[in-house]
Parts: C-alpha cells; structure tokens; sequence
C-alpha cells in the first residue's frame, strides 16, 4: 500500500468512489434527488478546479494500481493557520484496514509541512462511523451549523485537530 498525490488520470476512479460512497453513506440524511444525480463528470471537474487552490491537493492511498481511498485538502477560510480535510473517503471492501487514518496522517503530515497547526473537517450529522473514527483520532467539535451541501441543506459538524499527531 502507497500514499501518493492524485494525477488527473486517477480522478474517474476518485470520482466513482465518492458517489458510491456519498450514496451509501448519506442515504436518508441528504435527499434522494441529490444522491441519484450524482455523475462523474461533475467530480472530475470539481477535482480539477481543486488543482487551483494553493496550498491543496488530493492524497490517494493504493494497491497494485487500485485506488483504496482519497483525501482532499486545502487551507480553511475560517480558521488561521488550519488545514481542511474537504473529503476523505476508503472504498468499502477496504474499510476497517487503517487507510483512512493513514490518509488522515498524510494531510497532517502536508499540514506541518506548510506551518499549519491544525486541521479540521466537516460532517453531515449522522454520519456517525466518520465523526466516531474523527474523535478517536483527537478531533474535537469546533461548531455546529446548517450548510449548503452541493446543493442541498444538510445539518453538519466541524471538528478540528487543534494538535497535530504523528
């Protein structure tokens, strides 16, 4: 298993398992119009706009050439000197194998390296397996608040590493 940044030629399989995931994951808390119109193309293009933003990227976790999980980041626009973890996700078959900490770890890791102290990231309330797996690493609840989740309401939760660990 790797850790390396994404190449524009890994974004369909990072986009098919973001909408998978999203899919699986947010049945009944976002709504069904949302999850069914989901399409790729719209990703993919979300994942090249993310090129633009400095500092940022898109860590991907592989094996063999199979794309096991992804997480993005970028500088948070509320919090000084804080890195956003934007996505995280590990496909299903590889779930419970340590990737997403290991790509959690990863970003930390690009945090420190650019002065950062911290890192924080956003939940859909309800997505209980996330926030469980976020607070058992050290993050902690910043806020609680309404956002407008690509189109549709969701109630969320940011939580922020204020330490980073190794």
């Amino acid at each position: 298993m790797k850790i390396r940044q994404a190449k524009r030629t890994s974004y369909p399989a990072i986009a098919a398992l973001q909408i998978a995931n999203w899919r699986r994951t947010y049945k009944g808390l976002l709504s069904d119009d949302f999850l069914d119109g989901l399409e790729p193309g719209s990703i993919i293009d979300e994942l090249r706009e993310h090129e633009l933003i400095e500092p940022g990227g898109i860590l991907i976790c592989e094996d063999n050439d199979e794309l096991l999980g992804f997480a993005e980041y970028s500088p948070d626009d509320e919090i000084q000197d804080c890195m956003y973890l934007e996505s995280l996700h590990v496909r299903e078959s590889a779930q419970g194998r340590g990737i997403g900490t290991r790509l959690i770890k990863a970003v930390f890791n690009e945090a420190r390296s650019l002065g950062m102290r911290s890192v924080s990231v956003c939940i859909v309330q309800g997505n209980e397996h996330a926030r469980q797996m976020y607070v058992s690493l050290g993050a902690e609840t910043y806020k609680y608040f309404t956002d407008d989740f690509h189109v549709t309401e969701s109630r969320s939760e940011k939580l922020i590493w204020k330490e980073l660990h190794e």
